[in-house]
């Protein structure tokens, strides 16, 4: 005789089965857009410092770009508190200033440099990928550093006086910076 129900007669319903499967799928499609994002956004990074670099662009001073680099690291891993809630990263100072002084390339250099900084890069936790976010950060901190530098050489070449260029140059690169930033992490 064959199941009345065309199961084995039982007539209670399991749903949590097929709920963690299309969980499970979710996950895997929300992580498969993520190494997408990831890869477009080293991709893009690369392809900004070729570019700068066929541009004519050079690393002028290596040993203070180095060094900025360095400061760089040490300040990702320091804050300033804005608000009881909000927090600011200063690693930023660093990639402007390497920005306003020495062009969008050592700006790259600097703001990739950065992410070495990075607490959770070495932590051993499992349940996140710090090295993809890291490869996240660090290709976002260098275009964001490559276009900062950018748009500081410009106002730099608009402004007659040596001390308003630099004084310009920082203003709206800072700006510029925190845009893109913010830009990135709405992505």
């Amino acid at each position: 005789m064959t199941p009345q129900l065309g199961t084995d007669g039982n007539r209670r319903v399991y749903p949590f089965r097929g709920i963690a499967q299309a969980l499970a799928a979710r996950r895997d499609k929300r992580q498969t857009l993520t190494l997408l994002y990831a890869v477009a956004v080293v991709i893009a990074a690369t392809l900004t410092v070729c570019a700068l670099v066929a541009a004519g662009y050079t690393l002028e001073a290596p040993l203070t770009v180095a060094a900025l680099a360095a400061v760089a690291v040490v300040a990702e891993r320091s804050s300033v508190r804005l608000t009881r809630n909000t927090e600011q990263s200063i690693s930023t100072v660093p990639v402007l200033l390497s920005a306003v002084l020495f062009g969008p390339l050592a700006a790259a250099a600097v703001g990739a440099a950065s992410m070495l900084g990075d607490a959770e890069l070495m932590s051993g936790n499992s349940d996140r990928a710090p090295r993809l976010k890291w490869a996240v950060y660090t290709s976002t901190r260098c275009i964001a550093g490559a276009a900062t530098g950018l748009t500081a050489q410009s106002v730099i070449l608009f402004v007659p006086s040596d001390f308003g260029g630099l004084v310009a140059a920082a203003l709206i690169g800072s700006l510029v910076s925190e845009v893109i930033e913010i830009g990135f992490a709405m992505l």
